[in-house]
Formats: structure tokens, sequence, C-alpha cells
């Protein structure tokens, strides 16, 4: 997406999902930057780290869902 590898990515809205392990641990600023740029761009970065996912899929299932569906509702 624009230069960049997404986890997860949806056209309809817009949307990338990543998935955040160890190795983003010392990539903060990085990461930081490269939403900034891909939301000047129109697109909203949703982030989670690894152990979120495992233990409450739901809770991360449910953010995902209400955000596409509001991204495509505003459009």
């Amino acid at each position: 997406v624009h230069g960049f590898i997404a986890d997860f990515y949806c056209h309809a809205a817009a949307l990338i999902v990543e998935l955040d392990g160890e190795v983003h641990r010392d990539r903060e600023k990085y990461d930081a930057n490269r939403d900034g740029i891909l939301q000047s761009r129109g697109f909203l970065t949703l982030r989670f780290e690894n152990v979120m996912v495992r233990e409450r899929v739901e809770e991360v299932l449910t953010s995902i869902s209400k955000s596409c569906a509001e991204r495509i509702a505003s459009e």
C-alpha cells in the first residue's frame, strides 16, 4: 500500500490492520511515521499486539468490523 507492506488491507474501507510482535518493539518511531504517511493519504491503521489477538480475538475482530463499517458508511 503506497510502497509499504501491510499485514491486512481492506480497500473498500481504506483500512490497514497491523499485528505487532517482537520485531515492532524497536520500531515504534518508524511505525508511527509510516502510519502518519498512510493517514495523510486517507488510510486508517489499526495496530494490535499479537498477544491481544491470541487472548482477546473477539475484541480485536469487533474493533476491526466497527472501524470498517464506520469508514464505509462515511463515504
